[in-house]
């Protein structure tokens, strides 16, 4: 659940809904590059962009980017995706899906291979407003046919297959699998003995990151819960009666530690799952993997708060029912503001935090 905006909002199929009475722009202009010749001026590399467009990754993709240019030469620029065409416009619309604002010696340094342009937005040389997820495919959309141009480099493109075995369902999918056995402990430990139920969980939890081992590396969460189910069966094998006790709070506190503990690893919890759905070059984008790093804390303090109240409905069995409910009716907000954050924050939040 945690990102299903990356996957809702790159706009394959993005209807963009435009006044046309309100549209300042001028018909389609077309700088055609000349063969081994870098762009000379902004106004050049940005009208020359139909040339590098790649219909195959725009599919029918309808939107419009607005240019706002400053600094030496300035001016206003639209590029405008219609049905598998690009077309370049001078003027401005009053709608567009994105709107990117720089300075014309940035944009053309871009455009030469001379300056990342990654580094350029991490660094504040130029900002973005709109559909950021338009923004992180510039370098597919503006590819050429069959080529991956990297802002002024171009190299063939490379797509390295994901080896899913013989299970082939998206990655954010393998989430809801990697719950499977704290679902059955959940579900069963009322009615069952606490071994038994234990027992099912390991046994669920070894047969996935066994497989996930054989066909591709198991994530944290894959790892950790095989690692929790492991030693609490062990325990329980024993009658351990400490266990048999506080085995909610204990599980929610692994939970939490799980989460919260792949923070400090090389990509979130959440990321482990939804890369799977996008180009390789945006795993490691910063703003991919803060949407995925603030969603991962959220979760995990609400799996700790449930710790907590677990703990209290064990010492007040009076309020036991109440705090139980309470406990689950955390997931609520907690879906709640997944859902909302996952498509605010890429688009908005990202962007004022480095205004």
């Amino acid at each position: 659940m945690a990102d299903l905006w990356w996957d809702s909002q790159i706009p394959h199929e993005r209807k963009t809904v435009l006044q046309e009475s309100f549209e300042k722009i001028s018909p389609p202009v077309s700088i055609a590059p000349r063969e081994g010749r870098m762009p000379e001026s902004c106004r050049e590399a940005i009208l020359g962009m139909p040339h590098v467009f790649n219909p195959s990754v725009a599919g029918d993709m309808c939107a419009d980017i607005q240019f706002k240019v400053s600094g030496s030469e300035p001016g206003e620029y639209v590029l405008r995706i219609r049905g598998g065409k690009c077309t370049a416009h001078e003027g401005s619309v009053s709608n567009p899906a994105l709107t990117i604002y720089t300075p014309s010696e940035v944009w053309l340094k871009i455009s030469r291979g001379e300056l990342s342009g990654q580094t350029a937005y991490l660094k504040n040389m130029f900002r973005a407003e709109g559909d950021l997820s338009l923004l992180l495919r510039f370098e597919d959309l503006f590819s050429g046919p069959g080529t991956r141009k990297t802002l002024g480099a171009t190299k063939p493109i490379e797509e390295k297959p994901v080896r899913q075995g013989p299970v082939r369902i998206p990655g954010m999918a393998w989430l809801s699998i990697a719950f499977i056995p704290w679902i059955l402990n959940w579900a069963t430990s009322s009615f069952l003995n606490t071994t038994v139920s234990l027992g099912i969980s390991f046994l669920t939890g070894m047969l996935i990151w066994v497989y996930r081992r054989l066909f591709e590396k198991p994530t944290w969460m894959e790892t950790g819960t095989f690692i929790y189910f492991t030693v609490c069966w062990l325990i329980a094998l024993f009658e351990n009666e400490f266990f048999q006790t506080y085995s909610d709070v204990l599980g929610y506190t692994a939970l939490a530690g799980i989460w919260l503990g792949t923070l400090a690893a090389e990509a979130p919890l959440t990321a482990e799952y939804s890369k799977w759905s996008y180009p390789q070059e945006l795993w490691t984008h910063p703003v991919f993997l803060r949407t995925n790093a603030i969603i991962t804390t959220v979760w995990g303090w609400i799996y700790l708060i449930q710790a907590v109240l677990a703990l209290a409905g064990q010492h007040y069995p009076e309020w036991m029912l109440m705090l139980t409910i309470a406990r689950n009716l955390l997931l609520i907000p907690a879906f709640t503001f997944t859902m909302w954050f996952q498509k605010w924050y890429p688009a908005h939040g990202s962007t004022r935090r480095k205004a």
